[in-house]
């Protein structure tokens, strides 16, 4: 299984994070940050959190007004 996730994570560039979190205690901040000092190009979504950045990211309300390409999409729950 490590081997399939590290595989995926390679071919991946752009990664929306679906309830990303501006609370730096929640396993979706933690993850987020995580991804782009990776340099992954990281898309925070959550309609509570729209008029904030997260990260210095600019979050979306859902992932259709997102315009660019995304590769992966990540679920927080």
């Amino acid at each position: 299984m490590k081997k399939k996730l590290t595989s995926l994570l390679k071919s991946v560039k752009s990664i929306a994070i679906v309830g990303a979190s501006s609370n730096s205690n929640r396993d979706s901040y933690i993850v987020m940050k995580f991804l782009i000092d990776y340099g992954y190009k990281v898309f925070p979504v959550n309609p509570n959190e729209t008029n904030n950045k997260i990260l210095g990211k600019k979050c979306y309300s859902n992932l259709k007004s997102i315009k660019e390409k995304i590769n992966m999409v990540d679920i927080f729950r």
